[in-house]
C-alpha cells in the first residue's frame, strides 16, 4: 500500500497523473495537504551550490580509474534525489495528517489501555475506541463502540461518546456497552451521567441503567463491582435475540446464521463452553442450534 501511494506522490511531482487521479487525491484532501508542503519547501532557503565546480574539484583530486563510477552516480543521482525527495513528502505528510488513535480487538480477544494520565480501559471483544492524544489532560474525551470498563482518574470531564448516546464522569469506575440502538452503563465507584434519547440520569456506585429503543430505563441496583464479561459471562436485557448471536460470534469466533427473528432476549451465557452457551441461549426462546463439524459455523432454526 505505501509503495502505491509513494508512485502516486511521485508521478504528482511530475506532472503525470491523470484527471481521474488528481480528483481521488482531491477527494481524499490529500492534495490540498501535498500543495501546502510544497508551498512551505519552496519558502525553505538552502545556501546555493555550484555543482559544476564542485563536480570539476572533485574530479581534479580522484584518481582517473575512479571516473567510470563518478558517472555511474551522475546517472543515478536524478533517481536518488526523487527518491529522498518522496521520502521527504511522504514523512512531512504523514505529520500533516496524523490524527486520532485508535484502539481495537478482535474475536476473543480484549485489550487493556493506559491513558498519559493514567485512565485505563479494557476493551472487550470486537470492541473499538478511538481517542486524540494531543491536548488529553484538558480534554479527555473517547468514542466508544462495543463494550469497555474504565477506570478514571480524577481531573476533567471525561465524556465516553457513542452512536446512540454518551457518558460523562470526573472520577469513577464503570462499564459502558453500545452495540446497535442499545446502551447499557453500569457505575461500580463515583459518579457518572448517562445521557440518552434526549434524557439524562446520575448513576452513583452500584447502580446501572438500559437505554433500549431510544427509551432511558429506570436505575437498578447491581451487585457486582465489575462487568459479568470480565469475569466469563454476557448478560442481556431486553436484547434483539440476533445482537445476542452477535455477541455468540465475538466471544467464540463462529459464524451463526439465523432467520432475522424479532424478539429480545433476557439472560445470560457463559464464556469457555459453546454449546452451554448456545443451550442458554436458544432454548428458552424455542429455537434449534446445529453446529457444524468444525464447531465453526452455527445454523439456527425456530421450532
Amino acid at each position: 500500500m505505501e509503495s502505491n501511494k509513494d508512485n502516486v506522490y511521485a508521478r504528482w511531482l511530475e506532472g503525470q497523473l491523470s484527471p481521474e487521479e488528481t480528483e481521488k487525491l482531491q477527494t481524499s484532501g490529500e492534495l490540498e495537504a501535498l500543495e501546502a508542503i510544497i508551498n512551505t519547501a519552496d519558502k525553505l532557503s538552502l545556501p546555493k551550490y555550484d555543482a559544476s565546480a564542485g563536480y570539476a574539484k572533485f574530479k581534479a583530486n580522484r584518481p582517473a580509474k575512479q571516473e567510470a563510477k563518478v558517472r555511474s552516480i551522475r546517472k543515478l543521482r536524478p533517481i536518488l534525489m526523487a527518491a529522498a525527495s518522496i521520502a521527504i513528502l511522504i514523512g512531512m505528510f504523514w505529520f500533516v495528517n496524523s490524527g486520532p488513535n485508535t484502539l481495537e480487538t478482535g474475536n476473543q480477544l480484549t485489550l487493556s489501555h493506559t491513558f498519559s494520565d493514567q485512565t485505563s480501559v479494557v476493551l472487550n471483544d470486537g470492541s473499538s475506541l478511538v481517542y486524540e492524544e494531543e491536548g488529553w489532560e484538558t480534554q479527555r474525551s473517547v468514542t466508544l463502540k462495543g463494550e469497555a470498563i474504565f477506570n478514571v482518574q480524577k481531573g476533567k470531564p471525561f465524556i465516553v461518546n457513542t452512536a446512540v448516546g454518551k457518558v460523562a464522569v470526573l472520577g469513577t469506575s464503570f462499564n459502558v456497552r453500545a452495540w446497535h440502538d442499545n446502551l447499557n452503563v453500569e457505575c461500580y465507584e463515583g459518579q457518572v451521567q448517562v445521557s440518552y434519547g434526549g434524557k439524562s440520569v446520575i448513576l452513583n456506585a452500584r447502580e446501572g441503567v438500559d437505554g433500549i429503543a431510544g427509551v432511558l430505563g429506570a436505575k437498578q441496583t447491581i451487585n457486582q463491582d465489575k462487568p459479568l464479561w470480565a469475569t466469563g459471562n454476557s448478560k442481556f436485557y431486553q436484547e434483539p435475540i440476533n445482537q445476542v448471536f452477535k455477541e455468540l460470534e465475538r466471544q467464540y469466533d463462529v459464524k451463526v446464521q439465523s432467520p432475522k427473528i424479532d424478539r429480545v432476549f433476557n439472560g445470560s451465557f457463559q464464556h469457555g463452553d459453546l454449546e452451554t452457551a448456545l443451550n442458554n441461549i436458544c432454548k428458552p426462546m424455542n429455537l434449534t442450534p446445529s453446529l457444524s463439524a468444525d464447531k465453526k459455523v452455527i445454523i439456527i432454526t425456530e421450532n
